[in-house]
């Protein structure tokens, strides 16, 4: 299945992004469906019931960097 990728944060490299993501597909012979977002732009999108952003604070996921509880404001 694919790998959703979601970044939240400024100053994001698309150019190096989309190389790393693009020798990571390759190499895990996934898709990487990926979202950057800015906090303000999480936050709005989690309060309208944005469907992507919903699923990823309900299913089960890997914090990478940081929390995702730090973003939602939900607790363990």
């Amino acid at each position: 299945s694919d790998i959703d990728l979601m970044l939240v944060g400024k100053n994001i490299n698309d150019d190096d992004l989309i190389q790393k993501i693009n020798k990571l597909e390759y190499e895990l012979k996934r898709e990487i469906n990926y979202h950057i977002y800015n906090k303000k732009e999480f936050q709005n999108k989690l309060k309208s019931g944005n469907e992507f952003i919903n699923r990823i604070v309900r299913e089960q996921k890997k914090d990478l960097k940081n929390n995702l509880n730090e973003l939602t404001g939900v607790s363990k």
